[in-house]
């Protein structure tokens, strides 16, 4: 049997580190979403400019057809937007977000 190289496993707990505290930033940065389970954490790429930043796929045991994708900062230090995807009628809509919304999306009422 062959020894993991060092690099591989300092790799992997990066990793789940990097995971860990994405995770409790979700939750620790908006209240509503503490009751969502985490299915994905991935980075997500903008076309624009090439940036690739971490993004959370959330979901609800009792919203089976509804998704909810969390985007950070590239540097993954703090949320800027929540979108809530149907996917039963494949709509999509903003929940939460940090910078200024485009004016033509629709928009959920915040509960606070």
């Amino acid at each position: 049997m062959r020894a993991v190289p060092t690099r591989v496993v300092l790799t992997l707990i990066a990793t789940l580190v990097f995971a860990l505290s994405v995770a409790f930033r979700v939750w620790g940065q908006e209240p509503d979403l503490r009751g969502l389970d985490i299915r994905a954490i991935s980075m997500c790429g903008r076309s624009l400019d090439s940036v690739r930043m971490p993004c959370v796929v959330l979901s609800k045991r009792e919203e089976a057809d509804v998704t909810y994708l969390a985007v950070f900062t590239p540097d993954g230090r703090e949320m800027q937007t929540i979108i809530r995807h149907d996917n039963a009628s494949g709509t999509q809509a903003v929940v939460w977000t940090k910078v200024v919304p485009d004016a033509s999306a629709p928009r959920y009422p915040q509960r606070r």
